[in-house]
Formats: structure tokens, sequence, C-alpha cells
């Protein structure tokens, strides 16, 4: 799969996940589960499968709300619990794709406004990790970006981070080279994976011109 998608030809998302790849996978991590412990398992002494394929709610969106709210758990215990936190690159998973969710939550009328506390989480976390890992820099900037288009984020706040990064590099000697099939924009990844990249990413927030008015209102400005 991995190679039929960041490969020469780059298949798109949606034409390289098919039904009966989706059927297969979803059958083999079936059985992976069933082969867990019932230590793993959340809840008062139930098993995991009465936790995962006996809920009442089993629709598609209730298993997505789900995964989210315990993606959320996961990234701010193992802020607040672990030093680990701020040198290990592994967990920057977690960080991509709450990132993405709460950005998508941010858009959705009437929904809880906890987003914008997990989305900044999440960027504070990708802030710590730059001071070891250039690439994290890459896609601060890349969600910056996102947020940014999506209307968001203000524009003091963007310059803070990116004033923030900016702080953190001094003691980088080469630049900060992002790999450009690195993708970022998970949802814009299913129609247009090379715009969801996070060379494009960036590239579009450094056209975007941040500044100050004469008055007290901030501006987004296209540069020339």
């Amino acid at each position: 799969m991995i190679q039929v998608m960041y490969g020469v030809e780059r298949t798109p998302y949606a034409k390289a996940i098919t039904l009966a790849f989706a059927e297969e996978t979803y059958k083999r991590l079936l059985t992976w589960a069933d082969g867990l412990p019932l230590e793993m398992a959340q809840g008062d002494q139930c098993t995991h499968h009465a936790m995962i394929l006996q809920s009442a709610d089993a629709t598609p969106d209730a298993v997505y709300a789900a995964s989210v709210n315990q993606l959320k758990r996961i990234v701010l215990f193992y802020r607040q619990n672990y030093p680990e936190s701020s040198y290990c690159f592994f967990w920057q998973s977690a960080l991509l794709y709450l990132a993405n969710a709460m950005l998508t939550e941010a858009k959705i009328s009437g929904h809880v406004p906890e987003w914008r506390f997990y989305f900044r989480l999440c960027m504070t976390s990708y802030q710590t990790l730059y001071t070891g890992f250039r690439l994290a820099k890459g896609i601060t900037l890349s969600l910056l970006s996102m947020a940014l288009e999506k209307g968001v984020m203000d524009i003091p706040q963007a310059r803070a981070i990116r004033k923030d990064l900016d702080l953190r590099s001094k003691h980088h000697e080469i630049s900060d080279l992002v790999p450009v099939s690195w993708v970022v924009d998970l949802d814009l990844a299913m129609m247009d994976p090379s715009a969801a990249q996070t060379e494009n990413l960036v590239q579009r927030f450094r056209e975007v011109q941040l500044y100050e008015t004469n008055g007290n209102n901030d501006t987004l400005a296209q540069e020339p």
C-alpha cells in the first residue's frame, strides 16, 4: 500500500483503497484484536469485544467519534505524564491525526469548542519536538497553513507560533529539510495527494505575509 500511494505512480487514496482491501484489512484487525490480553481492554472488567463490537451505536460516525475521543485522551495523558514526549518523535503520528480531526471539528456548526484546546496541544507538542527534530517545523507550518485557510486561527496566534519556531531553530546548523512526500493534510490527500504534502503546504504558508495594519486589526495579505 505504501508503494502504491508513494511510489512513482502515486495513486490517489480513493483509487488505491478498494472495498475489498478495506474488508480484508478489517478481518486481519479483528484476528489481531482477538488475541490481545484482557488487561488491555477498557472499562470495568469488560472485554474489548464488548467495548468495540457490541456497541448499540455502531455507526461509522460513532466509531470515528469514539476513536477521536480516545486519541484525545492518549495525547493528553502522554504529554502530561511522559517526559519522553519532548524528545521522542514516534508519537507524532498521534499528533498529526488529532490535529487534522480538530481542524475538521472546528468547521462543524454546533460542535463543542474543545477542539481549540486539543489543536493547540498538538501544535505546542510539535513546537517542543522541533528542538530535536527539524522535520517538526515543516509539519507545524503546514498545520498553521491549514488552520489559517480554514479561518479557525487568528494572525497573532500564527505569528507567535512562527516566532517560537524561529527561536528554537538557533542551534540547528543545517536547513530544515522536509521530505517531499510527507502528507499532513489527511482530508486533502484523498483528492490531491501532492497538494496535501508538507512541501506544498509550507510553500502556501510562506506565500502568506502576516502583518499588522495601522489599526488594531490583523489582516492576511498575499505576497505579489
